[in-house]
């Protein structure tokens, strides 16, 4: 960058290389990176934003044209609709709802990026109806499978709720949170949103962070809303593939391990084959370095400690048991193989892996009983009656 800025100038004759450089280092500032020692931080590329600036990826290539490119939205258009969503306040619902008119699958990620880079200048009401626009509408945002999947619009707008749930004074985001959960139309989304509200952490201070309190009640109400969702006698392995773990963990954590382990049952019981998508749903996804084509990956050990942390690994086996008619045979070495048009490999996975953590907990309690135990008693009853062989010293 340097080389390239330093030869346009003395390509041009100029005199005063350093007022330019100078001028240059004001429209865009991490050229002082370059030119001296100063850096900033991410915080600044919202500000940047904010103002306008050139140097905004969001707005510099609005300054080389003489209107708003195609793919962009402009600053009047935001301000409009969150203007109008305002308005509507409590009578907004699906039907009259700004967003879903505004928002298309071309521009989704821009009007998203663009509402986030304001999120913290909204005042109490915008942020409130806001908020509940987006719940409304989150069926719209596109959610396409990728590695970084919390960059797409679907996970970005949750974040955004999340900002906005933080505009508001203590005593009503709590509230704000639990009404967007409810509004939300999918689970999908309702765990979404919770999953990006912040959490005090003393390691990691947040400013408006959630208490644990605050994040236990809300917690609680979530996983209401999913039993509730289940109880129409739903699959969610079928149903909410992607979401299966996150929601069983919230039953777990915040309903009640007899209420996870009767809905694990009850699956079991309708479709054999439940243990199969059950699995699947906690392994990994690979992506090709070449190709960007995903795939499944084996179910690893990370992956088992998530699954037993949530579910008795004696439910699991019994559905395996049940599925197949037998237990698969344990095999000296781990099964490797993921055969993409049967993904049966999973279930002798699932069962190596156990069979392995059994005799590595059966190993680590033989090694503490030896720790523990008294020691031997010693042939050398007495130390001060001892008599060395001659020649040793006493």
């Amino acid at each position: 960058i340097k080389h390239l800025i330093d030869s346009a100038l003395e390509s041009a004759n100029i005199s005063n290389k350093s007022g330019f450089i100078q001028l240059l280092e004001s429209l865009f500032p991490k050229l002082g990176s370059i030119y001296g020692n100063r850096f900033f931080g991410n915080d600044f590329h919202e500000i940047w934003s904010q103002e306008q600036r050139v140097c905004s990826e969001s707005y510099f290539n609005r300054y080389f044209t003489y209107s708003i490119p195609h793919n962009d939205i402009s600053d009047e258009a935001i301000v409009e609709l969150v203007q109008s969503c305002k308005d509507r306040g409590d009578s907004l619902e699906t039907g009259n709802n700004p967003i879903l008119n505004f928002i298309t699958t071309s521009n989704a990620e821009t009007a998203i990026r663009k509402l986030r880079q304001r999120a913290n200048t909204y005042p109490f009401a915008e942020s409130v109806w806001l908020s509940i626009a987006l719940c409304l509408a989150c069926e719209k945002f596109p959610n396409p499978e990728t590695l970084y999947n919390w960059t797409v619009p679907f996970s970005q707008s949750a974040i955004l709720v999340s900002q906005l749930i933080q505009n508001l004074n203590t005593e009503n985001r709590v509230q704000l949170a639990c009404d967007c959960i409810h509004i939300a139309p999918i689970i999908d989304f309702k765990l979404e949103i919770f999953k990006w509200l912040p959490t005090k952490d003393e390691e990691r201070p947040e400013k408006d962070a959630f208490s644990e309190e605050k994040i236990e009640k809300i917690g609680k109400f979530l996983g209401k809303e999913i039993v509730t969702y289940l109880e129409s006698r739903i699959d969610i392995t079928v149903e909410n593939p992607n979401s299966t773990s996150h929601a069983l963990y919230i039953i777990q954590k915040y309903v009640g391990q007899e209420e996870l382990d009767k809905y694990i049952q009850s699956i079991f019981e309708n479709d054999q084959t439940a243990i199969l998508r059950l699995l699947d749903t906690y392994t990994g996804t690979s992506w090709g370095v070449e190709t960007g084509v995903s795939h499944k990956s084996d179910f690893r050990r990370e992956q088992y400690n998530n699954l037993i942390g949530t579910i008795n690994p004696q439910t699991v086996l019994d559905a395996i048991e049940k599925y197949r008619g037998v237990l698969p045979t344990i095999e000296e070495h781990y099964p490797e193989g993921n055969d993409s048009e049967s993904r049966e490999v999973i279930l002798k996975q699932f069962v190596w892996l156990h069979s392995f953590v059994q005799n590595e907990k059966k190993k680590e309690s033989e090694n503490q009983t030896k720790l523990n135990s008294p020691p031997k008693e010693s042939k050398i009853a007495d130390a001060e009656e001892y008599i060395p062989p001659e020649g040793e010293t006493k």
